[in-house]
């Protein structure tokens, strides 16, 4: 009887520190991905660069253009 409730105990601590460490490693790949920096997007950088002046408006322009309707079509 016994031997029976000492295996039914370490069946349960198995158990909880089976999903202890899961847990534990779920909250870890979660704080690695809150790490992560958000995707920049290209419109937004392409604009903060218009705005410091790093570029000039017909540049922009061009830029932008290509950004929204992609490269001109090349006909033959």
């Amino acid at each position: 009887m016994i031997e029976l409730a000492t295996g039914l105990v370490i069946l349960v601590a198995g158990t909880g520190s089976a999903g202890v460490a899961l847990a534990w490693l779920n909250d870890r790949r979660l704080a690695a991905s809150a790490r992560r920096s958000p995707r920049l997007d290209p419109k937004a950088i392409l604009e903060t660069r218009f705005a410091k002046g790093e570029i000039e408006e017909d540049e922009y322009n061009r830029r932008m253009r290509r950004l929204t309707y992609g490269p001109p079509l090349e006909l033959d």
